[in-house]
């Protein structure tokens, strides 16, 4: 915690001496921000915030300390997509999409940790958005809103049909899982290994199976990744029999989920795909 006042300090230089700090809770307004030219170095510090306010919460589980690093969420939402909008360098948007990518993820830990459903779905589609919109040329349709967790539920969740929504980068994973008579908010564990099982499931996608030791490594690693995309208690019989709406990410973007399995019997592998199980569709986001 003692860091803040010298991440304020440098905020208030860059801002300008007539800018003061009263607390160490308080925020700069993105009005002023806007005015500045050093918007991307205020970026910085705020990002640098809202990481200290969470390592702080982790030594001391102090709720009320991830409140502060998801109200500095927000304002860092607003001053990337000021600064994406602003930026005509291509080189320059690519560095500040990755900032983004990077703080949207910290934003879903952060609400993860609150049990935040609403403002987690929030950060994903703000994620996702940012590397949507990028190659749009009529700015003023890159100023979406992103609609609610509520009207999501309202037009995908049925008693007949289920949603789950994913968020990955090389070092951690989240997933939102919504029924008619639930919603699991969850955090994919060993994302660098799921990594690698996707990567060598790809490649045994793309081969035809020669051997019976094939078809067991198969689906083995298969139902592993299975296990990992959907951990929460008993999602089979949640999701078997009903359809599914998928938003995937990052390198679970471009993997079959029908080509998944529901256990690891190399025995009976034609039986054990996910599409049996369910009917599945995709959405980007």
């Amino acid at each position: 915690i003692e860091k803040i006042p010298y991440y304020q300090e440098s905020v208030k230089h860059l801002l300008g001496d007539k800018y003061q700090y009263t607390s160490l809770y308080e925020l700069p307004k993105i009005e002023a921000i806007q005015k500045s030219v050093y918007a991307k170095e205020i970026l910085e510090n705020l990002i640098q915030i809202a990481n200290t306010w969470v390592l702080s919460y982790k030594e001391d589980e102090d709720t009320s300390k991830l409140l502060y690093a998801k109200e500095t969420l927000f304002l860092i939402d607003k001053l990337i997509s000021y600064i994406r909008l602003e930026s005509s360098v291509d080189q320059s948007k690519l560095f500040w999409i990755d900032k983004g990518v990077d703080t949207y993820m910290l934003g879903v830990e952060i609400c993860y940790l609150l049990k935040d459903t609403e403002n987690a779905f929030y950060f994903m589609e703000k994620n996702k958005s940012l590397l949507m919109l990028e190659n749009l040329s009529d700015v003023s349709k890159q100023n979406l809103t992103i609609t609610s967790f509520e009207n999501v539920k309202n037009d995908y969740v049925t008693e007949t049909s289920n949603f789950i929504e994913y968020i990955l980068n090389d070092k951690e994973g989240y997933g939102i899982f919504s029924s008619a008579a639930e919603t699991a908010f969850f955090k994919i564990e060993n994302v660098p290994a799921l990594i690698e099982q996707v990567a060598t499931l790809k490649k045994q996608c793309s081969t035809r199976f020669s051997k019976k030791e094939h078809g067991i490594a198969y689906t083995k690693n298969a139902h592993t990744i299975f296990q990992q995309l959907f951990p929460f208690e008993e999602a089979l019989q949640k999701i078997a029999g009903k359809k599914l709406t998928i938003v995937s990410d990052y390198t679970i973007k471009n993997i079959p989920f029908e080509a998944l399995t529901i256990n690891d019997k190399a025995d009976a592998i034609k039986e054990s795909f996910l599409i049996n199980q369910t009917e599945i569709s995709y959405l980007h986001s």
